[in-house]
């Protein structure tokens, strides 16, 4: 699947413009997928009239398009099945959305900190575009507001039964685990502290709430001043502190004082400030218990790298880094017994 903007213009270079009047569209943009030579559109969300419509289609058709068409990067990072749409000086991102997706955003609807879909048609949702280019990861306030935001999110009930959801499971963990170690002496690795946090993983009691799944800095949007959190495609069932060891945990390769989207400075009132969040909506909420389990996140978070370059047989110094990590922050969970 390739991801272009395109661009369409009045002048025309087609060979038999002398012939055939040149297709003539203003100030429209489109996005499109082009898959196997099948370029798919959005019509049902730009609502053309008919006579446009067909002058595009002419446009597509005589190959035109491919003079004017580039990548383009939606956001803060090139997302692959994203588009992005500007008609009538409005700009809307028109994404691809998986039913897990749409279960969990129509359930979970009145949330102000979920950028939620305009309209879906098909398998595409449509939202309001927001400049994502801007980096706030250096500003204390906003992973603030972030973590105040995920958890309301995190405290919050679900509106109706998600059945289609995915729920972990202690199995599934120890299943995780399984998998690297069996390959760890046919390829000479050594994963620190595994059998122990196996033992953590198959007794532990794990309460289950909404996951976002992949929650990064990249994932949360400043729409004038209010945080949206997008991308809940890995949405599941799981123990929500998963999501905070995500965010701490991801490690900057670069530069050593900072993780790769906030100073490291931050970690603990960051963490501390999401634990009593946390408490602040549900005076049951047991902090420490809650610190313990953001570790264990931040210990799957590096498991899920290691994971990846077990997979693929590739040990470079990303794996390594994370590996260091893992002993670090395992080696934490395991006195915490």
């Amino acid at each position: 699947m390739i991801t272009f903007r395109l661009i369409l213009k009045e002048n025309s270079t087609e060979k038999d413009s002398q012939t055939k009047p040149d297709v003539l569209i203003r100030n429209i943009i489109f996005a499109f997928s082009f898959d196997g030579g099948k370029a798919t559109f959005f019509w049902d969300y730009l609502k053309m009239d008919s006579e446009k419509l067909i002058d595009t289609l002419d446009i597509f058709t005589t190959g035109i398009w491919k003079k004017s068409a580039r990548p383009i990067k939606n956001f803060i990072r090139k997302y692959k099945d994203v588009f992005l749409v500007e008609y009538k000086n409005s700009k809307y991102v028109v994404k691809k959305i998986s039913d897990n997706e749409r279960y969990y955003l129509d359930g979970f609807n009145q949330c102000s900190s979920i950028l939620y879909p305009i309209q879906y048609f098909e398998n595409n949702a449509v939202f309001k575009y927001i400049d994502g280019e801007k980096s706030f990861y250096n500003e204390f306030n906003f992973h603030e507001s972030v973590f105040k935001s995920i958890a309301k999110i995190h405290s919050m009930k679900i509106q109706r039964d998600l059945p289609k959801l995915f729920s972990w499971s202690n199995q599934n963990y120890l299943n995780w685990f399984d998998e690297i170690i069996s390959k760890e002496k046919e390829l000479n690795i050594e994963i620190p502290n595994i059998k122990s946090l196996k033992k953590i993983f198959s007794t532990i009691d794990l309460p289950l709430g909404i996951t976002h799944g992949d929650f990064l800095p990249f994932n949360i949007l400043l729409d004038k001043a209010h945080i949206k959190i997008y991308d809940w495609e890995h949405v599941s069932f799981d123990f929500s502190e998963r999501d905070i060891g995500r965010y701490l945990s991801d490690l900057n390769p670069f530069h050593q004082t900072e993780k790769r989207y906030y100073p490291e400075a931050f970690y603990n009132d960051l963490l501390n400030l999401y634990l009593n969040e946390r408490k602040k909506y549900d005076s049951g909420y047991d902090i420490e218990s809650g610190r313990y389990r953001v570790k264990l996140g931040e210990v799957l978070d590096y498991w899920g790298v290691i994971t990846a370059c077990v997979r693929n047989q590739k040990f470079e110094s990303w794996f390594y880094d994370n590996l260091q990590e893992f002993k670090k922050v395992s080696s934490e969970v395991v006195s915490f017994l």
